[in-house]
C-alpha cells in the first residue's frame, strides 16, 4: 500500500468513524487515501479528514421524530 493512491469503499456512513479510522490506517501504511465510495450517507458528508466522500444515495430525515 506504501506510496499508492487508496480508495475506501463502504456500505453505509452512520457517524463517520469507520471511515475516519480507515483513513488513519491507510496513511499510517504509507498509502495516500484518494476518496470514499459509499453505498448510502446517513449523515450527509461531503469529506472525512480532507478525503471527498462520494455516495449512491444520502438518506434525510422526514418529520420531527415524534
Amino acid at each position: 500500500m506504501r506510496e499508492r493512491d487508496c480508495y475506501i469503499v463502504d456500505d453505509t456512513i452512520t457517524s463517520g468513524t469507520t471511515i475516519q479510522e480507515t483513513i488513519d490506517a491507510v496513511r499510517a501504511r504509507g498509502g495516500e487515501p484518494v476518496a470514499c465510495g459509499v453505498l448510502a450517507d446517513k449523515h450527509g458528508l461531503d469529506e472525512v479528514d480532507g478525503v471527498p466522500v462520494y455516495s449512491l444515495l444520502q438518506v434525510i430525515r422526514v418529520g420531527d421524530g415524534d
